[in-house]
């Protein structure tokens, strides 16, 4: 059995392969006419032959359809374009793909009864790598996304799970293996992505392979429906755009479909239910909700009707306008006009037509509706093949006809004109064509469509690119924003400051001159200080009663703090002094945070490290640096007082470990304190 044996149960872009091209056509066909062939049997034909075409993938790929070999799989310089709606990218890529003919065949199964397969190919790992160029932008942002460097891109453990169905078609002497159906789902275990020279930023290059790293599994899984088209929602009924009716009569409106979850009808964009002043209409329960209706339509009824259909990956409108008339009208409305249709030989085929006429109370007076070959004169009336099917609804006021052709020959093509008539001979004629379909023999009728799937992953960087430097130019400030405008206000706890301002006396100037002054002019925050006593294991007592009295603690650490011990141990046992006073801790350090790859544990299997993924540090900058004070007041408490404070003379009042008081100007030292930082 050849390699390609299977194509259509591994590649959904195989609709159609000519059997005689890989010589397996005839064997189905055997295969479907016998009843007792063991499945099993033709499951373990399936498996060897998806990994001869795997080793076929690597060495030849599949010149039959113009494929390459694609393990390695190589672009140079391709360049894909997309100008649609808000956005649009220019991208340029030369990649080296590989681990496109890697699968394993993880499971296999065939049934008989329906040719029905499923198939199970796991992918260990796909590869790219290479260079890019990347221009782009979108109306949702004011700036322009661009980048030119390299990425490596690893996806590991790629289970592709195809479930399907396949039938045989005989053309002339050939036989066809047809793909009839082909659901595909895809779960992606573990994603390592990185690229260099977005933004020319190193940080944004980083934070967006971070991001498609994590979330690039469940894009796939959320991209399932897409792959398979989902459900499609079908209307199983001639859907009407025109509908008419008579004042004080019977109406109603019909929205037929299959494959929904959710109906819901507007009239004029305003959901049902509706008052009396804007429709009588009502739902009809029985129906599925797929029919409104009224005993007596007036007047206020006229407009236009939508019905909105959802399942889970679609939606489908439909609207209807409504015309309500105060006496029949003299000549046929049309409600719904028929198509003209291409069709294949063989094939069987119906249309339809239909009109509002009105209903006539004399004995011997009816409407009439037909078909007609537009070059013949008479209608057909069951003719070899042929039938009209006449379609009257509520009391024969509305009146369709269907003309059916059960199986379309070659004299069947033409003109066709539907006639609607009323007793006093008006009536109206609506003209469609049948024309055959020509049906162009093609291997891939659906290619794979890298360049779309291409597209589509370059536009979620370009969002995901967008989100992130978005949030790291505002989000942080916003973050603040809806903190101070938002948070209850911690007033009325009985605290006598908001914040604990602790530090070592080498640090007073920075403490005093810049950080105190600030947060109390500037920021509205009542603020006390301590100074930190030489010995640690002295601070929790030394502290106690001041916490007790205030919202946060902020630490000044520095090597000073410690007595220039500035490593992990000393820090460790500094940090647990400060957390053990009870109300929230927040760090501002002078000097980065060490770090060691043999840290000591304590009893509980803490470390430093893990420490500080409770504490808000942050490292100290220029005091003219917004981020700074955006970082600090972040878990600070919520303040939303606008008001500027009492002016005084700038003295800082500043509490020692021994409870005594020192005057510090805070203004006298402020241009060094500038210099200093």
């Amino acid at each position: 059995m050849q390699g390609l044996t299977v194509v259509v149960a591994i590649l959904a872009s195989l609709s159609a392969i000519n059997a005689s091209t890989f010589g397996l056509g005839n064997k189905i066909a055997c295969l479907h006419k016998a009843e007792q062939f063991q499945s099993r049997v033709f499951e373990d034909e399936i498996k060897k032959a998806l990994e001869e075409f795997r080793e076929q993938l690597k060495t030849e790929g599949v010149p039959e359809i113009g494929l390459p070999p694609v393990d390695p799989y190589a672009l140079d310089n391709e360049r894909f374009q997309l100008n649609k709606d808000e956005i649009n990218l220019d991208l340029n890529l030369t990649t080296l793909v590989n681990g496109l003919a890697g699968y394993e065949v993880a499971h296999v199964k065939m049934s008989l009864i329906g040719l029905k397969f499923e198939i199970d190919l796991l992918f260990p790992e796909i590869s790219a790598i290479g260079q890019y160029g990347l221009q782009a932008g979108t109306s949702l942002a004011p700036f322009q996304i661009f980048g030119n460097g390299e990425y490596d891109a690893k996806a590991k453990n790629l289970l592709v799970q195809a479930k399907g169905k396949v039938g045989t078609k005989v053309v002339g002497e050939e036989s066809h293996i047809i793909l009839e159906k082909l659901t595909a789902d895809l779960t992606l275990d573990e994603m390592n992505f990185k690229i260099t020279g977005l933004l020319g930023s190193d940080e944004i290059s980083e934070v967006v392979s971070g991001s498609v790293s994590k979330g690039m599994p469940q894009v796939l899984k959320d991209m399932k429906d897409q792959i398979n088209a989902g459900l499609k929602i079908i209307f199983n009924k001639e859907a009407s755009t025109c509908e008419y009716a008579i004042e004080q009569r019977f109406k109603g409106l019909h929205c037929c479909a299959k494959g929904y979850r959710s109906i819901e009808w507007y009239k004029d964009n305003r959901a049902y239910p509706w008052p009396s002043g804007v429709s009588n209409m009502i739902l009809y329960p029985e129906s599925a909700n797929q029919t409104i209706y009224t005993q007596m339509v007036t007047a206020t009824d006229t407009g236009n009707y939508t019905c909105v259909l959802r399942n889970d990956t679609h939606v489908r409108t439909h609207t209807i306008h409504l015309h309500v008339f105060s006496k029949v009208p003299d000549a046929p409305k049309i409600t719904y006009k028929p198509k003209s249709q291409q069709v294949e030989l063989g094939q069987s085929v119906r249309l339809f037509c239909e009109a509002f006429v009105g209903r006539i109370d004399l004995p011997d007076a009816h409407n009439d509706a037909s078909w007609r070959r537009t070059d013949q004169n008479g209608s057909i009336d069951d003719q070899p093949g042929k039938h009209l099917v006449k379609v009257p609804r509520e009391d024969n006021v509305t009146l369709g006809v269907y003309l059916v052709i059960e199986e379309v020959k070659e004299e069947d093509f033409g003109e066709y004109t539907c006639r609607i008539t009323k007793p006093d001979d008006r009536y109206i004629d609506i003209n469609v064509t049948l024309s055959e379909k020509v049906i162009v023999e093609q291997i891939v009728t659906n290619p794979v469509p890298w360049k779309k799937i291409t597209v589509i992953i370059a536009v979620l960087l370009l969002l995901i690119v967008t989100v992130v430097v978005v949030n790291m130019q505002y989000g942080l400030a916003a973050r603040v924003w809806f903190k101070d405008r938002f948070e209850p206000i911690e007033d009325g706890d009985g605290k006598l400051s908001d914040l604990l301002i602790c530090y070592n006396q080498k640090d007073a100037e920075i403490v005093l001159g810049v950080l105190i002054p600030k947060l109390e002019s500037k920021y509205h925050y009542k603020c006390s200080s301590r100074e930190f006593s030489s010995n640690v294991n002295y601070w929790h007592v030394e502290m106690a009663e001041a916490a007790r009295k205030t919202r946060r603690i902020v630490a000044v650490l520095s090597p000073a703090t410690l007595n220039d011990n500035w490593d992990c141990g000393s820090l460790y046992q500094a940090l647990k002094q400060l957390q053990a006073l009870g109300p929230p801790l927040n760090c501002i350090a002078l000097k980065p945070m060490p770090y060691s790859a043999t840290q000591t544990k304590n009893a509980q299997g803490e470390t430093l490290t893990t420490i500080l993924r409770n504490i808000h540090v942050i490292l100290w900058e220029r005091a003219s640096d917004d981020r700074f004070w955006l970082a600090l007041r972040l878990n600070l408490p919520a303040k939303r007082c606008q008001t500027k404070p009492q002016t005084t003379d700038n003295i800082c009042l500043n509490t020692t470990a021994n409870n005594t008081t020192t005057r510090l100007n805070c203004n006298s030292s402020r241009g060094s304190l500038e210099n200093l930082v």
